[in-house]
């Protein structure tokens, strides 16, 4: 794969045979030395995955809904439970994002989502820039403490 002055090389890794079209696409994941995520997306009726949807809680977001609700019922009197039950499912769906997966997926951790996509966002500006030895410096940072954020998630 190119670097910040060499433009990126196709692989020659999308190599079918028979009526199948196969395309890559580099994903700008690093993993590390020279290694990236490649995506071959293989077009066919045979090859279609069914999607599926993924729930994504914005955490900062749930209290700050909560305590809105809270503020706002302060003049009335205590909520049953049945209507602290309904107010507490309104919250968290109003927190809650639906996204769409290539398979199904059970969850997907937010903060490790942001970690990705700032390194996505870092990786992108290093490319555009002439080499930028702070902002080589922060990715490396940022890919550390995404790796150790993994690790504890693995726990």
């Amino acid at each position: 794969m190119g670097n910040s002055v060499a433009k990126d090389t196709p692989p020659d890794l999308s190599i079918t045979t028979g009526n199948v079209t196969a395309m890559w696409s580099h994903s700008g994941e690093n993993l590390g030395s020279d290694h990236f995520i490649l995506a071959t997306t293989i077009l066919g009726e045979e090859y279609r995955v069914p999607l599926g949807n993924s729930s994504l809680m914005d955490w900062p977001k749930f209290p700050e809904r909560r305590e809105q609700a809270r503020l706002d019922r302060a003049t009335t009197s205590l909520l049953t439970l049945q209507e602290w039950t309904i107010q507490l499912r309104k919250d968290m769906n109003c927190s809650t994002t639906k996204i769409w997966t290539i398979t199904t997926a059970l969850s997907v951790d937010p903060h490790l989502l942001h970690f990705w996509e700032a390194g996505r966002s870092l990786i992108k500006r290093c490319k555009r820039h002439q080499p930028d030895r702070r902002l080589k410096g922060r990715v490396a940072l940022l890919t550390e403490k995404a790796a150790r954020y993994a690790a504890h998630l693995c726990k």
